[in-house]
């Protein structure tokens, strides 16, 4: 591709060659059963450079923020459907000023708030583009920007002129923008019947995306191979990661080897029964740090759970910096999602025996 940059990583990473172990060390806990601290359903987190973590809550229709220390800030956003208000924000980003730009997928804008409340008019986003997600109810990934421009992946979706072919998909629209670009587009493989038809083989791949609050989008997934593609803010395509590295092997909950939940036995029986991919997929998904490097899921989803926003607990992933060198792989507490990271401190979700979530942060030693 003319004007790409490609970084091709093979071999160990930068940590590895210089004889250095990344480690992550816990800093502190918020949120979970704490008074005060309930959160419903959080869908994401943005962290800011300087430490504060904000995180949309789709079941509770505001963003929370909570600080550099662990100080739960509460709210920045107020349910509703007014001017700066939010029904079911899906994403959040920091703007240079220390603001919130806000995605609100039901109500299909974009808020700008401080903890005092508006600083900026509501941008409205076409409803092209969330239109999909609120019939079908299906979200596999989505962010926003600090300017206002919205990025998705919808849910695997049949073809209106070929009803028997899925495809994964990640829209792009930039601010105030009528209709969304197609950033990647590609076929999945599905159950072909039953109660559960269009539901995902497992380990295959499928598109995933990453977005940075000044604009620039990763994405990935359109086939087998460990391939990245970095958009600049105004879309341009400017640099491609690749890594030479095997897929990790299907997992026994991939190949449903494990307890299969109740009422669900028909579901595994027509994934068990499917064809295993010719190639598994060799990530799963993507998030930026507040400072531009990548973080790369290498471990895939649960086939029975569907998509996991967060990610499974005790995921591996890979990092790259923001030029796309590969530094290393870093392995998620076995009870931790990791959501965030900013510099040296990365931020993960936990989900305690009654469903509570427990915001952790931890520092990323590498020594």
């Amino acid at each position: 591709m003319e004007g790409v940059r490609t970084v091709a990583n093979a071999g160990p990473g930068v940590w590895e060659r210089e004889g250095r172990t990344p480690r992550l060390v816990e800093l502190w806990r918020a949120g979970g059963l704490a008074e005060g601290q309930h959160l419903s359903f959080p869908i994401g987190a943005a962290a800011h450079r300087d430490g504060r973590i904000a995180i949309p809550d789709w079941g509770l229709g505001e963003v929370v923020v909570v600080d550099s220390a662990g100080n739960w800030l509460g709210a920045w956003t107020r349910e509703g459907r007014g001017p700066g208000e939010t029904l079911r924000p899906a994403a959040a980003s920091w703007t240079d000023d220390g603001h919130l730009a806000v995605f609100d997928i039901e109500s299909s804008k974009v808020v700008f708030r401080s903890a005092d409340g508006p600083v900026a008019p509501d941008i409205p986003v076409h409803q092209s583009i969330t239109a999909p997600v609120m019939a079908s109810g299906e979200l596999e990934w989505v962010g926003v920007d600090a300017r206002g421009a919205v990025a998705l992946a919808p849910g695997a979706r049949s073809d209106l002129h070929a009803p028997e072919l899925y495809f994964t998909s990640l829209l792009y629209l930039p601010p105030r923008a009528e209709k969304p670009d197609t950033l990647a587009i590609a076929p999945i493989p599905v159950v072909r019947e039953g109660r559960y038809r269009g539901w995902s083989l497992p380990g295959v791949p499928r598109v995933v995306g990453a977005l940075m609050a000044d604009g620039r989008i990763a994405v990935g997934g359109e086939d087998a191979s460990y391939s990245i593609l970095v958009r600049d803010t105004a879309g341009a395509p400017v640099l491609r990661i690749c890594r030479d590295a095997p897929p990790l092997p299907l997992t026994a909950d991939e190949r449903l080897e494990t307890g299969i939940p109740d009422r669900m036995e028909e579901l595994a029986a027509a994934l068990r029964n499917a064809p295993p991919p010719e190639q598994p997929a060799p990530y799963a998904r993507l998030f930026f740090s507040a400072d531009g490097r990548l973080w790369v899921q290498r471990d895939r989803n649960d086939p029975i759970k569907g998509v996991q926003l967060h990610g499974p607990p005790g995921a591996l992933y890979d990092v790259f910096d923001a030029d796309g060198r590969y530094l290393g792989e870093v392995r998620a507490p076995a009870r931790a999602s990791l959501v965030a990271a900013a510099g040296g401190r990365v931020w993960a979700f936990e989900t305690g025996e009654v469903d509570e979530t427990t915001v952790v942060a931890y520092r990323l030693v590498v020594e």
